[in-house]
């Protein structure tokens, strides 16, 4: 495993970013929470899930891609 792929795995995203990426509302990121669409963890009062959790979801990376394309999270 590649030291890029280890750091891709360790992302995190909050609720907020995971919704912007998805383009819905963090509501919504609840729900697939809730449902056990979406895997995540809460390891104090909110939520995380990664990226490869969120590449999973949308089905691969090219989707993910196309969908956070707009999303710049390395100023945050």
């Amino acid at each position: 495993m590649s030291t890029t792929d280890t750091v891709e795995k360790k992302r995190k995203f909050i609720v907020s970013e995971a919704a912007a990426v998805l383009d819905i509302t963090p509501q919504t990121v609840y729900r697939m929470i809730e449902r056990d669409e979406l895997d995540a963890l809460k390891p104090g009062q909110s939520y995380t899930t990664t990226r490869s959790h969120l590449r999973e979801y949308v089905g691969g990376e090219e989707a993910l891609e196309d969908l956070d394309a707009a999303v710049d999270f390395d100023e945050a």
